[in-house]
């Protein structure tokens, strides 16, 4: 098996939904979004992202069949902290990835995978690799002052249950940074040292210069509409595209208040330590 699995990791609220997206949209590309979530969405009744339930989906169901909650349970071992120990006794999780990677190749089709790199998905791309696949890890980040201007908004389930509250949760910031610099740390060892290949992305030069931040991971498509992006089968994902409708370049608008981040100078140091990780360090 030679499918190539593009994998999309860094930290959430780094853009990789729209960077996803995106690339799904152009020929030859199969996007399945944070994939790792498929079988814990099906079992609580979360859609695909087409409208359609995961085990109804036209896409996912001739792939799942009556082991959900066997297959569920192996890939939170096999994917996690402890994953090598289990990987090769985990045999319906590997039958199912490879079954799926199998047919991608039979189509012609490159995956794409927006999993990230956290505690429960440390060997996903690892994993890949394992059974056959060609990975690049597709490392992206906002550079941190844009980061926490999104993080001051509040937390996912905040913003999807359309909070607003009136002080700033600094523990939910504190929380915030651990995760984005542990996920940030792994994503360069395991991009680095354990799959084929390893590129960084700012999401600002993504943002401006779409096309030409494409063809740098390797994506050639100039014909590609990003005023409307399709969301296809993807699992998962940020509030939009679980919401079915279209994503949007356009609409992706990067949230500057570069005023409000400097009333929190200390998160503002905590989160410029992430520019180590960084290539392009700008502080």
């Amino acid at each position: 098996m030679t499918v190539d699995v593009i994998y999309i990791a860094g930290y959430g609220r780094s853009g990789s939904t729209l960077l996803d997206t995106a690339i799904s949209n152009c020929d030859g590309y199969t996007g399945i979004g944070e994939a790792s979530n498929i079988f814990d969405d099906s079992r609580n009744n979360i859609p695909c992202c087409c409208g359609d339930p995961i085990d109804e989906c036209s896409f996912w169901k001739k792939y799942l069949g009556s082991i959900h909650e066997i297959v569920r349970f192996q890939q939170r071992v096999c994917e996690g902290v402890f994953g090598p120990l289990f990987f090769y006794f985990c045999s319906a999780y590997r039958n199912f990835w490879r079954n799926f990677l199998s047919e991608q190749e039979r189509l012609d089709q490159t995956v794409v995978d927006s999993s990230k790199i956290s505690r429960v998905t440390l060997f996903r791309p690892v994993n890949l690799r394992k059974l056959g696949a060609k990975v690049l890890i597709v490392h992206l980040y906002k550079q941190p002052d844009l980061l926490l201007c999104s993080l001051l908004k509040g937390s996912n389930k905040d913003l999807a249950e359309g909070l607003v509250k009136a002080k700033v949760d600094r523990f939910f910031l504190i929380r915030s940074f651990l995760g984005a610099w542990v996920s940030n740390f792994f994503t360069v060892l395991v991009g680095r040292f354990f799959v084929d290949s390893y590129v960084q992305v700012d999401y600002e030069d993504f943002i401006n210069d779409p096309i030409g931040t494409l063809s740098r991971i390797g994506v050639h498509d100039p014909s590609i509409d990003f005023s409307r992006l399709s969301v296809g089968h993807a699992i998962s994902g940020n509030r939009m595209r679980r919401s079915g409708m279209g994503v949007s370049l356009e609409n992706s608008s990067q949230y500057k208040d570069y005023a409000l981040v400097s009333k929190y100078p200390f998160f503002q140091f905590l989160f410029r330590s992430l520019s180590l990780f960084y290539e392009k360090n700008s502080y």
